[in-house]
């Protein structure tokens, strides 16, 4: 759905309270039915791995394994931005699988269209953990499903539609002690409207991407 700017403005009118009108109000209003549903079930999925969580859970490598709050830089070919993720064990041990949820935000520009973007995800992780001198490395793969809001900017006219985000790939992460830890993720993924007229979108509103994240996480 779309809109103008100045259509809006001159919808306020000058009496001592500002009206606008019920058909822009109707047109403006975004579907967020789906994007509630998908929220729901990021936290039915995140509270459920809480269950098998351990605070101050120890596996058999010496490291934290229980709870974590994790920060990450995120850039792919179109976007850059920034996550907060807190994690939970779904099984511990050498080998291990942990879930994430995410709270998502990124922006960027192309083809003469600013456009930003905020979302939910949840992220599962299954690493195994390899024994160093003084610090352990664990290579591991991911799969992560992500929904939101994205807005789009141009020429005045303002974009808005609700986003779908599926990525996977590898990483790294080096644990120097029993709670802190540095990562490096790369992948892959597709991100597209959904529910949304796509005719009244940019063109790049849906696009294949590689990425490549940085971040920390602290374990409790």
């Amino acid at each position: 759905m779309s809109y103008n700017l100045s259509e809006i403005s001159g919808c306020i009118k000058t009496e001592s309270h500002s009206v606008i009108p019920s058909a822009l109000y109707h047109r403006c209003k975004v579907p967020v039915r789906l994007f509630r549903v998908s929220g729901f079930a990021v936290v039915l999925i995140s509270c459920t791995s809480f269950m098998y969580a351990q605070k101050n859970e120890t596996n058999t490598t010496g490291f934290n394994n229980g709870f974590s709050f994790g920060s990450i830089w995120r850039v792919d070919n179109s976007r850059n931005g920034g996550s907060a993720e807190f994690g939970f064990p779904v099984h511990s041990g050498k080998t291990f699988v942990r879930d994430y949820a995410t709270l998502n935000g990124a922006g960027g520009k192309a083809e003469g269209t600013y456009f930003g973007e905020a979302s939910i995800g949840n992220k599962v992780q299954i690493g195994n953990f390899i024994r160093c001198a003084g610090f352990a490395v664990i290579p591991y793969f991911f799969i992560n499903a992500e929904f939101g809001l994205e807005g789009f900017i141009k020429k005045n006219t303002f974009n808005k539609a609700l986003l779908a985000d599926f990525n996977g790939g590898g990483g790294f992460e080096f644990r120097f002690t029993s709670q802190n830890s540095f990562f490096i993720e790369y992948g892959g993924g597709y991100f597209f409207p959904i529910g949304t007229d796509r005719t009244e979108l940019p063109a790049d509103s849906s696009a294949g991407y590689a990425l490549l994240a940085i971040g920390t996480r602290l374990y409790l």
